[in-house]
């Protein structure tokens, strides 16, 4: 009886599968101060890809970006000749 429990047992916990659930990763950059909206980690179909100039998250089924989020101060426009 005993052998058959510890069977059993070992049985049951082979067969559970652990699901990693992402953490959010809304500190990593300015672009995400206001959440991260597609949930995007490592997943091929949101993947997300935080640079210093922009945060997005990529889709490789659809060969494009499912979401950008940059900042555009002043200062990125430079002199302007009139």
């Amino acid at each position: 009886m005993k052998k058959i429990f510890i069977f059993l047992l070992i049985l049951f916990v082979s067969s559970c599968k652990i699901e990693r659930i992402p953490t959010p990763v809304t500190n990593l950059s300015v672009h995400l101060k206001l959440g991260n909206p597609t949930n995007a980690n490592t997943e091929p179909d949101n993947y997300l890809l935080v640079k210093p100039q922009y945060t997005l998250s990529y889709s490789k089924t659809k060969a494009h970006a499912n979401w950008v989020s940059w900042e555009l101060t002043k200062s990125y426009l430079g002199i302007a000749d009139c």
